[in-house]
């Protein structure tokens, strides 16, 4: 039996090489299934034996390692320096790797 794919290629080919929505659906679903079902399992997998206190950001987190949109803004952080400075950083994150990418030193007021 031809799979729902297949018929989807089929039906594009009659009908002069226009895809309907659902033929769309179909081929990128062919594409895109078995490596999107083995990464989610996998870190699903890791949020469940990591157990975070926020499982849904650590998923997300978990998610972004497999990107290839490249580096992306992770988060800023604070603390203080002295009576008169606060140091800060901003980090951002590329295929799970942090990277401190700007630290500062600010006055406190």
């Amino acid at each position: 039996q031809p799979s729902q794919a297949g018929i989807a290629l089929r039906a594009m080919a009659k009908s002069g090489g226009k895809r309907s929505k659902q033929q769309e659906r179909l081929l990128y679903l062919q594409q895109h299934r078995d490596v999107l079902e083995r990464v989610s399992q996998h870190c699903v997998n890791r949020v469940l034996c990591e157990q975070p206190p926020d499982p849904y950001a650590a998923l997300l987190d978990k998610l972004s390692e497999h990107t290839k949109a490249g580096v992306r803004f992770g988060q800023v952080n604070f603390w203080p320096s002295g009576s008169e400075e606060v140091c800060c950083e901003v980090v951002a994150l590329g295929r799970g790797i942090e990277v401190s990418a700007h630290p500062a030193v600010v006055p406190r007021r």
